[in-house]
């Protein structure tokens, strides 16, 4: 299983530790954010397709009882089998763009979607795109990047004013497609600091904490 992030704390906080993480690299997908905050606050992540792209993931081997573990921590997320990928195991990005070998090649491996896909933002600049989490490490990276902070800051300035009811792809006639949504300034893919300057993060920490019960954003 691919994995984004290491958040095995939160998953495996009351099992054995006994997991087998191992690094590689994906070509043509990139890690994106998904259309979630979590319960304890974090803008999550998924995966989308992006050709020419290759990101740093990591498999995950897990023994059964880990595995129903992992299933049971997932409710926002469908088990999914990718097939015709091109997935290199036992390689740091760096290593794979200097020509290093993998340990192996998968052509497929299970991997953890969320069910409503990928998060899209307004931007003035280059219009409605997924976002790619810039922590994550890529190569040939095609989206806008932001950091978790930036994020946050970007979500409180598109849905400013927007209740949990009028949230794009909830169920009602108050339901805001995303142009509806405050659009928000361009994002250049080398002037990230530029998007932190122009999206404010006064009061965020506030603003997190609110969303910490609330859960129609998950």
């Amino acid at each position: 299983m691919t994995r984004h992030s290491a958040q095995y704390n939160h998953h495996f906080r009351f099992l054995p530790r006994s997991l087998q993480v191992v690094q590689c690299v994906l070509q043509d997908f990139d890690v994106v954010y998904a259309p979630l905050i979590s319960s304890y606050g974090s803008a999550t992540a998924t995966l989308e397709h992006s050709p020419s792209t290759a990101v740093s993931v990591f498999i995950t081997y897990l023994t059964p009882p880990l595995q129903q573990r992992m299933h049971e921590t997932e409710g926002a997320y469908n088990l999914c089998l990718m097939d015709g990928v091109q997935l290199l195991e036992g390689l740091a990005l760096q290593a794979h763009l200097d020509g290093a070998h993998p340990v192996a090649v998968h052509a497929s491996a299970y991997n953890y979607n969320h069910q409503s896909g990928t998060l899209h933002l307004p931007f003035s600049n280059p219009g409605s795109s997924p976002v790619a989490l810039a922590e994550i490490p890529a190569a040939g990276r095609t989206y806008p990047a932001l950091t978790q902070v930036q994020m946050q800051a970007a979500l409180r300035t598109a849905l400013k004013g927007v209740t949990a009811a009028q949230l794009p792809g909830a169920s009602g006639p108050s339901s805001h497609p995303l142009h509806k949504l405050d659009t928000l300034p361009s994002i250049q893919h080398d002037q990230l600091g530029g998007a932190e300057e122009c999206l404010s993060t006064d009061g965020l920490d506030d603003w997190i904490l609110s969303n910490l019960d609330q859960t129609t954003l998950r």
